[in-house]
């Protein structure tokens, strides 16, 4: 029997990646065995321990990826392993409609949003300060643009608050409706139900719209969503004909009073074509080529070292 323990972290976006990821690992290796969750929005959990070893091998998916870890665990090479990262590469997720009656929509969700209509889901909160480099929020004027090509009318929904985001907003699209956040999975229907999505810097939005079934979703490559930016994370499912990425240039975001003050300004962005995504897909792989063939050789050293009979 395999067994794979996750070690939460961060939070309910991040905390579903990893039980997707194991999920769609066990797609694969039937034997698989997963501990460590706890959703209870969702009604899911299984915290118990699964009786490790001291050396049991911490899966290091920033360097390896799910594909790489399959035949290790199919030859019984590894048996046990932790997981403490957040899964961010999408290949290596089973398709969503896998997903859908372990995440189902609550009872009674309705949509907010019509279909000529495009919802715009809002990260703030601490975002909006320098928590996280590879996050921030995302100019205004690329929403503009977004409306003008798409001809659907905005509907911003989620934190929105008292910030100078927020207000940046309101004085940009005075016409836009506002839907401040209405609790955790309230606002999770309300984005998969929408038919037109516009998703934030945010696994929660990124998971939402994934699990959608909506006509488009446009998904803004910036901060961890930029191949450029995070060679070791690809976020981008290029396969899936909802999508339209929009290409932004790297930005660590830092709140300066620059930066804050260029939310507002034109921003250097353009939607990108097949061929570009199949360039950045390219120079992605190549960029971790030479750590991914390391961290599956460690992890294999690794696993025979610490294997005990299960």
């Amino acid at each position: 029997m395999s067994k794979l323990f996750l070690i939460p972290r961060g939070n309910l976006g991040n905390q579903m990646l990893q039980l997707i990821f194991a999920t769609s690992l066990q797609d694969h290796i039937r034997d698989l065995e997963i501990f460590g969750y706890d959703l209870p929005l969702w009604g899911l959990s299984n915290p118990g321990r699964m009786g490790w070893p001291h050396l049991t091998p911490s899966l290091r998916l920033y360097e390896t990826d799910g594909i790489g870890l399959i035949p290790i665990f199919q030859s019984g090479a590894l048996r046990r392993a932790k997981l403490r990262d957040v899964p961010l590469r999408c290949t290596q997720f089973s398709p969503p409609s896998r997903f859908y009656d372990l995440f189902p929509t609550q009872a009674g969700s309705k949509p907010v949003t019509a279909s000529h209509e495009i919802l715009i889901n809002v990260r703030g909160k601490e975002v909006l300060n320098p928590t996280h480099r590879d996050y921030g929020p995302i100019p205004v004027q690329w929403y503009r643009t977004l409306i003008e090509k798409t001809g659907l009318n905005p509907v911003f929904l989620g934190q929105l608050d008292d910030d100078y985001y927020s207000d940046l907003l309101r004085e940009n699209f005075p016409n836009a409706r506002f839907i401040p956040s209405q609790g955790v999975l309230a606002d999770f229907d309300a984005i998969r139900m929408a038919q037109h999505i516009a998703v934030s810097v945010s696994t929660f939005s990124w998971l939402a719209a994934w699990l959608s079934q909506a006509k488009s979703i446009h998904l803004p490559a910036l901060g961890i969503f930029n191949p450029e930016q995070r060679p070791d994370l690809w976020m981008l499912p290029m396969q899936d004909s909802r999508y339209h990425f929009h290409r932004f240039p790297i930005r660590h975001w830092v709140a300066s009073y620059e930066q804050i003050s260029e939310l507002a300004d034109p921003c250097n962005t353009h939607c990108l074509s097949t061929s570009e995504i199949m360039t950045l897909a390219n120079e992605n792989a190549a960029a971790r080529a030479a750590r991914r063939a390391r961290s599956l050789r460690r992890l294999r050293i690794y696993s025979a070292l610490s294997w005990v009979p299960a």
